[in-house]
């Protein structure tokens, strides 16, 4: 979500720890540093359990319509971080 509106698109993690993640879209343009996005991560836990994470963007490297961007994490609830610490150990 940036500037009160949304934009949906599937995304890879690339790298992910508990303060951001390291993100890649396709097909995302107009994406601007301090964005605010809204990541949905399906895990490869037994369930496939999904997590909401919110974050800034920190920094946007564009390749054709291939948006790779630094996500710093913010207000994540106790359950999002405890979910997280399992991919941390």
């Amino acid at each position: 979500m940036q500037q009160e509106r949304q934009i949906e698109g599937m995304c890879t993690v690339l790298d992910i720890s508990q303060a951001g993640a390291r993100v890649e879209a396709n097909y995302l343009t107009n994406i601007e540093v301090g964005g605010l996005l809204q990541v949905v991560v399906a895990l490869d836990d037994a369930s496939h359990s999904r997590t909401l994470l919110s974050g800034r963007i920190r920094w946007v490297m564009m390749h054709h319509k291939r948006a790779m961007m630094g996500i710093r994490f913010e207000n994540l609830d106790a359950h999002s971080r405890q979910k997280l610490g399992f991919y941390m150990l």
